[in-house]
């Protein structure tokens, strides 16, 4: 899968938040902390989380999301 396929379901989550696929669930946060934002990404599978990414720009953030959820796509 290509970069920009992956950017766009990245964008997806971002704007919808929370993004459920079977029992597996992607959230997007967005956290300010000390004047700067922090993207978090959070794969849970039945409300436990199994993977996180924290990240301090938009970009990864949105892509992480993106590979993410082209594995259950």
């Amino acid at each position: 899968m290509d970069i920009y396929t992956i950017m766009l379901l990245g964008y997806q989550v971002s704007q919808r938040k929370t993004v459920s696929a079977g029992v597996y669930t992607i959230k997007f946060h967005r956290r300010r902390k000390n004047n700067t934002y922090m993207y978090i990404v959070e794969l849970e599978v039945e409300g436990k989380v199994i993977e996180r990414g924290v990240f301090s720009e938009y970009s990864n953030a949105v892509i992480y999301a993106g590979e993410l959820f082209s594995r259950f796509r």
